[in-house]
């Protein structure tokens, strides 16, 4: 994915759903996509850039990679420079594409996380909601990047399969 992170992992989850409606095993209206941290910026452009996925719930998202690269901790900043062309990052920020995020969409997210900064699933989810789809922000106050509480873990299970029913009509 060197240079291509958020184009061709994208491109892979579309094609294994095209693959699953084709062969009649999902219904092609009803399919989300979930992810975490690096999975999460997955899930998010997924749905920033495509209509293949009515639902996206994430967990603790990479929301802007070039903004990530410099709060990640200094083992992972360099992660996003290999991953992403420096020339056009931003254009692969998700704040960039978020007038286009039309599926509901859930973010988990601990307020003390100092790996995803808590302020872009805010702003991320707030700008959401003002274009017309719906965006639910579900924060921890003491979690940081992931959940370590069995509460906050079941609470999340609880908002995410919430969250899939509504969106997904069930």
């Amino acid at each position: 994915m060197r240079g291509t992170w958020g184009i061709r992992d994208v491109a892979d989850c579309v094609d294994a759903v095209r693959y699953l409606v084709e062969s009649g095993r999902v219904d092609a209206a009803r399919v989300a996509i979930c992810g975490s941290s690096a999975g999460g910026y997955t899930a998010l452009r997924a749905v920033a850039t495509t209509d293949t996925f009515a639902a996206a719930p994430v967990r603790h998202a990479i929301v802007d990679p070039v903004g990530w690269s410099r709060a990640a901790p200094k083992f992972q900043a360099h992660h996003a420079d290999l991953l992403i062309d420096g020339a056009t990052g931003l254009q692969r920020s998700v704040p960039h594409t978020r007038d286009a995020i039309t599926a509901p969409t859930l973010i988990v997210h601990g307020e003390r996380d100092t790996v995803t900064p808590i302020a872009d699933a805010r702003q991320l989810a707030a700008s959401i909601g003002s274009i017309g789809s719906y965006a639910t922000l579900l924060t921890f106050a003491d979690e940081g990047h992931g959940l370590r509480n069995p509460v906050h873990e079941h609470q999340t299970l609880t908002a995410e399969l919430a969250h899939l029913h509504r969106a997904l009509g069930r």
